[in-house]
């Protein structure tokens, strides 16, 4: 009896969980990326461009490499993989960024599970909390992103790595993980932090994309 016990332990851990990461390509129906720009936005006050570029990167050995585009298979309740999104100014003119990150769990059946279980999210993200703040779902990050000479300007890390709760039950056996990330951008010009708010109270933020 105390081996069966042992087995089905073993068995409850070793779930299987594969991982792909997937956000559109804005304006490309029917493209997909691991990650790409979702929002551009250019605001009326001044001339210039706001643009940005969001993409994925992996730390592999201390190297950062492109992501290949391409699922992540056999990942185990309790681990965490490197993801890294980086957003960069592509564009002429600075601007501020912020960003929301949705979790979508489907069975080995395609019906959908529960990101959280008592208060524990089964897949989370790293996200620094000093670096960005959080509100109403998104995240802003602090500091203005300025724009360089040869179209590279400054870039910034949303996360670094997701990682798989070990709280992960039987009914995530052979699930399908899906991240998606959409990112916006708005000019910093005449477009000032206010005196009595922070990063977050900043307006001209472009819609949401629609589901």
């Amino acid at each position: 009896m105390e081996g069966d016990s042992v087995k089905q332990n073993k068995k409850k851990v070793a779930l299987i969980v594969a991982l792909v990461l997937l956000l559109t390509l804005a304006g490309a129906a029917g493209t997909w990326a691991f990650f790409t720009r979702e929002a551009i936005a250019t605001n009326v006050i001044t001339t210039g461009t706001v643009e940005m570029e969001l993409y994925e990167m992996q730390d592999e050995n201390g190297e950062l490499k492109e992501y290949p585009n391409e699922p992540i298979g056999n990942v185990m309740p309790g681990l965490s993989v490197s993801k890294i999104p980086y957003i960069e100014n592509v564009g002429t003119q600075p601007f501020w960024t912020r960003a929301k990150v949705t979790v979508t769990i489907l069975g080995a059946d395609g019906q959908p599970l529960p990101t959280e279980v008592e208060g524990v999210e089964m897949v989370s993200v790293n996200v620094d909390g000093e670096a960005w703040l959080l509100k109403d779902g998104w995240y802003y990050y602090t500091a203005p992103l300025n724009p360089g000479e040869d179209g590279h300007g400054d870039s910034v890390r949303l996360f670094t790595e997701a990682s798989f709760a070990p709280e992960m039950g039987n009914a995530y056996q052979g699930c399908h993980v899906e991240i998606d990330v959409q990112a916006q951008a708005v000019q910093t010009k005449n477009n000032p932090i206010p005196a009595d708010g922070d990063v977050t109270d900043i307006p001209g933020w472009p819609a949401e994309k629609s589901e």
